[in-house]
């Protein structure tokens, strides 16, 4: 597999102690190595999608972790102000002033940049005072037994209904986790009688 540092040979991948969290927010520890990973985030997105595939270390019963996070620039009105009833209720002074944050566009709460849409006194004073709700990270975490568990994971939404096809992440995950798992490989490279 190549990437930003060269070739990565399948035979020097090294287990190692990766600790992710679950739907919950806690956190699993195993013993693995990472065999793939992508994002959807590019500097425009709002949301976006990351996955992480590990290959668990030889000897424990499960094969693969599969972990997903969405994340979010945007942040909603709070329930005072007619919100979208989406995320979690922070103070803007409490946020992160390197991040730019992002209104949504269904609810338009408060402006919390430093100096308000319009560079208005008041747009400070009104967010120092009111709450917000922010979108968190959403985590979820898959445990899989072999390469076709894995794949029904990849192949099922958060509410747990089955999708036509795998996402395109999904997809990219899965062709470069096949060039480091011989597994992989021979289940991607199956013929399938229709």
């Amino acid at each position: 597999m190549r990437g930003r540092w060269g070739a990565v040979a399948a035979d020097r991948l090294v287990d190692t102690e990766i600790s992710l969290m679950d739907e919950w927010e806690m956190v699993k520890t195993f013993t693995g190595h990472r065999i793939a990973r992508v994002t959807t985030r590019t500097r425009f997105n709002l949301r976006w999608t990351e996955m992480r595939l590990y290959r668990l270390a030889p000897g424990d019963e499960d094969s693969y972790v599969l972990g997903i996070v969405g994340r979010s620039r945007v942040y909603h009105a709070g329930d005072d102000e007619g919100g979208c009833n989406q995320g979690v209720e922070v103070r803007p002074s409490d946020l992160d002033p390197d991040v730019e944050m992002v209104p949504c566009q269904k609810c338009h709460p408060v402006d919390v940049s430093a100096d308000g849409a319009d560079g208005a006194d008041d747009a400070v004073g009104a967010a120092s005072t009111t709450w917000i709700k922010m979108e968190i990270p959403a985590y979820s975490l898959h445990i899989c037994r072999d390469p076709q568990a894995l794949m029904t994971a990849l192949e099922t939404d958060h509410t747990g209904r089955l999708l036509d096809q795998p996402s395109w992440p999904a997809r990219q995950l899965m062709q470069g986790a096949r060039r480091l798992d011989p597994d992989l490989n021979r289940f991607l490279s199956g013929v399938e009688r229709l």
